[in-house]
């Protein structure tokens, strides 16, 4: 019997980057589910490859109408160059010379996300103070943006690689994944009932889209109470679904409505509701299939669902997720493993 079978392969952290590939960053544990999420999007002439524990490369992007639809991937740009860790000067060049025409710009400077690579973090700081201090003293470029969140901001990436180098490259703020270095969105909700409200503000942050103050929400599994929390604070009006309580600090309040009962036999009152959300500790199929449901019935224009993952075959569980909820009548998907995510994803799907 052959002792390899079915193991993953480990990533080459010896690989050299590529100027003109595209550099992905990931969960460390999901270095390989990442490079099969690019093999499935650009096929074998993508040439998707591991470079160390968290990050990717790749020939292209998978890009359709604008955005890149990669569950895996928390973060990616178009490689420019690479700089031996001394060579800071000549980075800083480099950066000056691809910014210097934008409306304004902003610097990132991370390593990937995994144990090594958080060691690193300490010098990235200083590396990107240092790299801020200088660009922004120069008087020929553009206005430098300390946290940017939306505009025409020339977004630069600077990685540091486990071997000391520096990859670098830069692409608009409006085509990037995320606003935040790496991906790694750090979420802050001051006396949240539960850690899962973090989760959907992120989503939130993802897709530039919340609910709006008055509009009709309905939260699927939604003890203790989180996610419902967090959409009372934006003004919403809740209906939240589970057989379990509440926490006591959200009981009562006046836009909230409580059927203590399964998601699976719950009714809404006057559908459509604009958004449905979903957060339940059940199999990911089942949980599929009720959101089709509620597709083809039309009873909601959004949803926004978070999807457990086994710990195999992880990418070939996405896809049979996302198809299921697509026999729902939705019109578009999009699904992430968020920095907030663990062993699971978030769904976006619009009627």
């Amino acid at each position: 019997m052959n002792s390899q079978k079915g193991r993953r392969k480990r990533p080459n952290l010896h690989s050299q980057p590529h100027q003109g590939k595209w550099i992905w960053a990931c969960r460390e544990d999901a270095t390989q589910d990442l490079v099969e999420d690019l093999v499935r999007a650009l096929g074998p002439k993508g040439e998707a490859r591991a470079l160390e524990a968290g990050l990717v490369e790749s020939k292209g992007a998978p890009i359709a109408d604008g955005k890149i639809d990669l569950t895996f991937a928390r973060q990616g740009f178009p490689c420019l160059g690479v700089f031996e860790h001394h060579d800071l000067q000549a980075l800083e060049g480099a950066i000056a010379e691809r910014v210097k025409t934008a409306p304004a710009f902003t610097v990132q400077v991370w390593a990937p996300d995994s144990e090594p690579g958080n060691m690193r973090m300490p010098l990235c700081k200083r590396i990107q103070e240092r790299l801020r201090e200088a660009l922004s003293e120069r008087g020929d470029l553009p206005p430098f943006v300390e946290h940017p969140t939306q505009g025409d901001v020339e977004l630069v990436s600077v990685v540091l690689r486990e071997g000391g180098e520096w990859i670098w490259g830069a692409q608009r703020l409006a085509h990037a994944l995320s606003r935040f270095p790496g991906g790694r969105a750090r979420m802050r909700v001051p006396g949240a009932v539960s850690r899962a409200a973090r989760k959907l503000e992120e989503a939130f942050a993802w897709l530039g889209v919340a609910p709006a103050a008055g509009e009709r929400c309905v939260d699927l599994g939604a003890a203790p109470g989180g996610w419902s929390e967090l959409l009372l604070r934006k003004g919403a009006w809740v209906v939240a679904v589970d057989p379990a309580k509440l926490s006591p600090s959200i009981q009562g309040h006046p836009r909230l409505v409580h059927h203590m009962m399964s998601a699976f036999r719950y009714v809404p009152d006057e559908p459509p509701v604009d958004w449905l959300f979903c957060d339940m500790a059940w199999r990911p199929l089942e949980v599929a299939q009720l959101i089709a449901k509620w597709g083809r019935r039309r009873w909601t224009r959004f949803v926004i669902a978070n999807f457990k993952l086994p710990m195999r075959r992880k990418l070939e569980n996405v896809y049979r997720i996302r198809a299921l909820v697509e026999e729902g009548g939705f019109r578009y998907l999009r699904s992430r493993q968020l920095y907030h995510d663990r062993d699971e994803f978030t769904l976006l799907a619009i009627a």
